[in-house]
């Protein structure tokens, strides 16, 4: 089976910079879903507003990857609206954020927030696939507190010609915190119509290991935070086993330099490196110290 990866909307983390400096350094890499723009009911009429979440080689599509632009947001026509903008811009792949679990955008009915209310959602996806020459999928939780919600909201989901459904295992109450719920996600899964890709908690070659020995039909595999804790973590999963350390650390090295050459200048550097170090740390045996003489600056 060909297996393909697909780097995670992590908002703040997997920023233009960091795909760059992913990509460029790691095989496996096939999609990079970005962190979602929100879309409210006055949808602004320029794409140039946007354009500076992309690489000038996301904008030129030519890039060694598949660049996906999520949205957020519950008004149909402003979402669709969304659509037709990024696809007039060459952007014909495009995700809908319905697993964002932070409270601020789950108590406006987005993200996570959306899927206790499946008839909404159907009127979103019924707007957006009156949109001719995209290709559009979705990325749900199991629900916002209680499982059923997801599902109520496969049979909506089902109706129409998705290009695949991110099911991440988990309930927006979780966050990111406890274990996935695999069991959930094995009821579920033979319910979807679509392709469904697998997302949460793939670390290591152990616990990618047991999600493919679950779902053995699964071919596509989001990847977040495994890859900020290991940049390198796709090429690991190809392999089949773990780089030395010294090899982690040497190819951590160069990944981090051009991670480093394409943010110079940006606005609060400083934050955002010491955010990166949160995961970075973990990689160096005397990760803490390292990163508490980041914070000290």
């Amino acid at each position: 089976m060909n297996l393909k990866f697909q780097l995670a909307p992590l908002r703040g983390y997997t920023n233009k910079e960091y795909r760059y400096a992913i990509t460029k350094n790691f095989k496996g890499i096939s999609e990079c879903v970005m962190p979602f723009f929100s879309v409210t009911d006055n949808l602004p009429a320029k794409f140039s507003k946007y354009a500076c979440c992309f690489t000038d080689d996301e904008l030129k599509h030519e890039c060694n990857y598949t660049v996906i632009p999520q949205l957020i947001g519950n008004n149909p026509k402003a979402l669709a609206g969304f659509c037709i903008m990024l696809r007039d811009n060459g952007f014909h792949n495009i995700n809908m954020n319905l697993g964002c679990p932070m409270p601020q955008i789950t108590k406006k009915k987005r993200g996570s927030g959306l899927l206790p209310h499946p008839d909404t959602i159907d009127s979103i996806l019924d707007e957006i696939f009156k949109v001719d020459g995209i290709e559009f999928s979705v990325k749900v939780r199991l629900g916002m507190k209680n499982k059923s919600d997801l599902a109520s909201v496969i049979p909506v989901l089902n109706k129409y010609p998705l290009n695949s459904v991110i099911v991440h295992p988990r309930l927006a109450s979780d966050k990111y915190e406890g274990v996935v719920d695999l069991e959930a996600m094995k009821e579920y899964f033979p319910e979807f119509k679509m392709k469904v890709i697998y997302n949460g908690d793939i670390v290591d070659n152990q616990s990618f290991g047991k999600v493919r020995q679950l779902f053995p039909s699964v071919d596509t595999f989001m990847i977040g935070r495994g890859l900020l804790y290991k940049p390198f973590l796709t090429e690991e999963l190809i392999n089949g086993q773990d780089y030395s350390y010294t090899e982690r650390l040497n190819l951590f090295n160069n990944f981090y330099a051009d991670l480093l050459a394409a943010m110079n200048g940006k606005q609060n550097l400083s934050s955002h490196i010491k955010a990166y170090w949160l995961y970075f740390k973990d990689l160096y045996e005397d990760g803490e110290e390292r990163y508490r003489k980041i914070v000290r600056g």
